[in-house]
């Protein structure tokens, strides 16, 4: 992964948000996945926690995406969890409990005013950094050269 910027598809980031929603109260978590930095389909994972304020994913469910998007030819871009008790940064306990470097960190948070936002992050060295995430308006018409042409 290019650590500088994600793109997602404007229809992927609107299926995170509808299940964070829906895992209300608890954090929903979910893996996002594609090719080089664009994520084009969100996995929803079930949180084993059922919890309102940390996640894990099955294992063995976690291992059966991971074995499906190798015969895929896809690549893990993210793992998503949500924040619905608000807070668009990773925890300290979200940045000690990341195993996946290679990934990005995604966050779909609660704001003030019960709207969402989507955001990303790159765990290094118990750190969180920023990454830049573009929302792609329209996944049928749109190519990687970001000319609009197919």
């Amino acid at each position: 992964m290019n650590n500088d910027r994600l793109y997602i598809y404007k229809e992927i980031k609107d299926k995170i948000i509808s299940y964070s929603t829906i895992n209300l109260p608890q954090e929903a978590c979910g893996l996002l996945v594609g090719q080089d930095n664009w994520m084009s389909q969100f996995i929803e994972m079930e949180n084993v926690f059922h919890s309102k304020y940390r996640f894990e994913m099955e294992p063995n469910a976690l291992m059966r995406v991971i074995n499906w998007l190798e015969r895929q030819k896809m690549n893990l871009l993210g793992i998503m969890h949500s924040h619905p008790a608000g807070g668009e940064k990773p925890s300290q306990e979200d940045i000690e409990r990341y195993y996946y470097p290679q990934t990005a960190m995604i966050i779909c948070s609660m704001g003030l005013n019960n709207d969402w936002k989507v955001s990303s992050y790159q765990i290094r060295c118990q750190k969180a950094f920023p990454i830049q995430l573009d929302v792609i308006e329209n996944q049928i018409n749109y190519n990687k050269k970001g000319d609009g042409e197919n």
